[in-house]
């Protein structure tokens, strides 16, 4: 869905974006959390997903005009690396491309993964003209937080250029 406000109380009417009919033939019914960003004057959308065979994965979407939506590409790790990408964030750092997602159903590893459900940060090569990239693996998929409470960070770019994240706390 679409909305837009001006002074953040008084909102427009929603508008239909995309529906399930429009993400990739071999997606399960699980695709949410979308974040918009603009890159060389053309505005991308990463939604987080779960295929067919349980896999996670990031679906990237392009359009010009913020109504019209064209698939472009799947983000995911060679191997399985959860069965369910949530709240994914892809956004520069200092000259450096980065994924920020929330894996679900990635296996214990000594004390990293210990979470029911993880934040992680995977460094990125994207090449946004040929929809190509390189994404980390193995050891270089970081933990955001090891804690039992961080969970769906998003960041934005402030007015100073610094990126900052906010993310959930489940602590009460």
């Amino acid at each position: 869905l679409h909305v837009t406000s001006r002074d953040g109380r008084h909102m427009s009417e929603k508008e239909l974006q995309l529906t399930n009919a429009e993400y990739p033939s071999d997606m399960s019914a699980h695709v949410r959390d979308p974040k918009v960003f603009q890159k060389d004057g053309s505005y991308y959308m990463v939604l987080g997903g779960r295929d067919e065979n349980s896999k996670g994965l990031v679906l990237l979407y392009q359009s010009e005009d913020l109504e019209h939506w064209k698939f472009v590409n799947k983000i995911t790790t060679k191997e399985t690396f959860g069965y369910m990408w949530e709240c994914p964030d892809l956004f520069e750092v200092d000259g450096q491309m980065m994924l920020i997602c929330c894996p679900q159903g990635v296996e214990r590893q000594g004390i990293n993964y210990e979470n029911v459900h993880q934040c992680t940060a995977m460094k990125i090569k994207y090449d946004f003209q040929n929809h190509s990239y390189e994404i980390a693996e193995g050891k270089d998929i970081r933990q955001v937080d090891r804690g039992f409470d961080f969970y769906a960070p998003q960041t934005f770019e402030d007015e100073k250029g610094r990126r900052i994240l906010i993310g959930w706390m489940g602590i009460p």
